[in-house]
């Protein structure tokens, strides 16, 4: 029965880490761009769309992250905050 159980948290802890891996790789993380922080949604209907809903998640994955070690609290702050600037200064509605 561990044995199972141990499989199944290894699994869980492989998708989580793939989940904060690919909001991570897929944050537009040019400090000189004005859409720094955006998410591209995966979407059929356009290959260059952001959504408030990736950003989100995106936001919620660099907790995770620092939960886990595997990003500096100070890097994932500097992420957050550079991407919240984003929303208040360049983003539109």
């Amino acid at each position: 029965m561990r044995l199972i159980k141990c499989y199944g948290e290894k699994l869980i802890l492989k998708e989580l880490k793939k989940s904060y891996e690919f909001f991570i790789n897929e944050a537009n993380t040019n400090k000189k761009s004005c859409s720094y922080g955006l998410i591209r949604d995966k979407t059929i209907l356009a290959d260059n769309i952001s959504s408030i809903a990736s950003v989100g998640y995106g936001l919620g994955a660099l907790v995770i992250g620092v939960e886990h070690k595997w990003i500096s609290y100070q890097k994932a702050y500097d992420r957050a905050n550079r991407t919240l600037d984003t929303f208040i200064n360049n983003v539109e509605r």
